[in-house]
């Protein structure tokens, strides 16, 4: 047993209270500091950074711990000095399958997950998330589906949907006809389909070239494509493989301006251009020249670019990585805000379970763009189009994409489309929800007038089939004439097996089959 005395003056010991505390109570009570709430102590949630870090070195280049360690420890700070958040970076393998296995091993890991980066497992992960009652937020999930929030509701988004914010992109030059290629990695045969898949949900002819391997013929044949979505790392961050396509497409004379080629993953992250020159154009001229037929989509800077905030970051002393900002890749700030909007959208600190509190009507400053989202919870951050300026080694914004109004707003730069044209424009009806295109006129065949159409002959034949069972019935009634009855049922019943699937009961002629 452990004992004290409280004194309480006097002699002879009057007066002093003697407390008696077990072992067993001191231990009781110091457990139930820890609880949350109680003894000015939370339990902080752990945000669990999912990618494939080990197995990718450009997207190793992000520097995922430290990005979430700034986080982290600005979201700490702002809690007066509460530890309501820790991070957790969880390596995720390169191929998909293997990268699933991988997170359904990481549930006791996590509180919430930051992830993941690989579209070919969102759907499983938030299913997983679902079942484990934790969070799930990503940045690189295409599929539309997943924003249906009764199947996954604790699914969120870190960025407005990519395929929307490229689906407006293309309304507005009126681009129908796609084509898609991937390197050869598992991710990004992933993220092709996946984007390809979600074109086409929203109406889109859209065709796939993998692999890189792809001809003048490919493309002649792909129902004339304007625009070619190169899903592989950008070139301006390292990505070879798209530096190699690029060259082909300048070596075959794709690039004279027939077509439009747009690089997918600088639209889930911020990528440099304020009076930033990328060395890699600068380096090679025959990129350079080919650069010229890339629009590049990406988050939009606003105060500050994001190597303008990375250095402020090592100068305040919060980033102690040796890599200069020109080193690491802009994906890096989408981590960041990815952690952030967690800390957000969880709610109290301490609370149980990993379950998103709501996304809705958020507004904060992110790395180097605030992070807004709608009262849907859809993420409002701008975009820009880029091209390249007069000296191929810079790009500019020329149109602002506002994913909440579906607008492009012209910034006053002139898109240079090589040639001095762009591609030619599809029909409209490509991108009207009510009209189906076939070989670039509209047609009835479509979503709402197909409908209507259907509905109005079924609805007509219901009517027609009971007023005449009405008719014969009455003539039964009169004449008791099961012949008549017999015959005109076999016709009534021979139409409405056609058009309806349905048969015509009657009770009181026998003849009836």
């Amino acid at each position: 047993d452990l004992s004290w005395g409280l004194g309480s003056g006097g002699g002879g010991g009057q007066g002093q209270t003697k407390f008696v505390l077990t072992t067993q109570w001191v231990l009781a009570l110091a457990m139930l500091t820890l609880l949350p709430g109680v003894g000015g102590l939370v339990v902080p949630l752990r945000v669990g950074v999912v990618g494939p870090w080990n197995c990718d070195p450009l997207f190793a280049k992000a520097l995922p711990e430290a990005a979430a360690k700034l986080a982290v420890d600005r979201i700490n700070r702002e809690a007066e000095g509460h530890r309501v958040l820790e991070y957790t970076v969880l390596p995720a393998a390169c191929q998909t399958s293997k990268a699933l296995a991988d997170f359904a091993e990481f549930e006791e890991r996590a509180s919430v997950f930051l992830g993941p980066v690989n579209p070919g497992y969102c759907e499983a992960a938030s299913l997983l998330g679902k079942n484990w009652d934790k969070g799930v937020f990503s940045w690189a999930c295409a599929n539309s589906d997943l924003n249906d929030a009764g199947r996954y509701p604790t699914f969120s988004r870190v960025l407005p949907s990519p395929v929307r914010v490229l689906f407006n992109v293309l309304k507005f030059f009126r681009w129908a006809h796609v084509g898609v290629v991937s390197s050869n990695e598992d991710i990004w045969v992933d993220t092709a389909n996946k984007v390809a898949n979600a074109l086409r949900s929203r109406g889109l002819p859209v065709g796939i070239i993998t692999n890189m391997g792809f001809t003048d013929q490919d493309l002649r044949d792909s129902n004339s494509v304007r625009v070619i979505i190169m899903c592989m790392h950008s070139v301006l961050i390292g990505g070879e493989e798209q530096t190699l396509l690029l060259h082909k497409a300048q070596e075959m004379g794709l690039t004279d301006g027939r077509y439009v080629f747009v690089p997918y993953d600088t639209l889930l992250y911020s990528l440099p251009y304020r009076n930033t020159s990328h060395p890699v154009l600068r380096a090679d001229s025959k990129l350079r020249e080919a650069y010229n037929a890339v629009l590049t989509i990406t988050v939009q800077s606003e105060e500050r670019s994001f190597q303008e905030a990375f250095e402020q970051a090592k100068d305040d002393g919060e980033l102690l990585t040796p890599q200069g900002a020109e080193q690491v890749s802009p994906l890096f700030g989408t981590i960041y805000n990815g952690v952030y909007l967690i800390a957000k959208a969880m709610g109290s600190p301490g609370r149980s379970g990993g379950r998103p509190r709501d996304t809705r009507n958020l507004d904060f400053q992110g790395f180097n763009q605030r992070i807004r989202t709608d009262a849907q919870g859809n993420g409002l951050s701008d975009y820009v189009v880029l091209d390249a300026d007069w000296s191929g080694q810079q790009l500019v914004p020329t149109y602002t994409v506002d994913p909440g109004d579906n607008l492009l707003v012209p910034t006053g730069n002139p898109i240079r489309f090589p040639g001095g044209a762009p591609p030619q424009p599809d029909p409209n009806c490509w991108f009207d929800p009510n009209n189906l295109c076939t070989g670039g006129e509209a047609s009835l065949r479509s979503g709402y007038f197909l409908r209507l159409i259907i509905t109005t002959i079924i609805i007509t034949i219901i009517i027609i089939t009971i007023i005449i069972v009405i008719t014969i019935n009455n003539s039964n009634n009169n004449n008791n004439n099961p012949g008549i009855c017999y015959s005109a049922l076999l016709r009534l019943r021979d139409v409405s097996k056609r058009f309806t699937g349905y048969t015509v009961k009657c009770n009181d002629c026998i003849f009836c089959g």
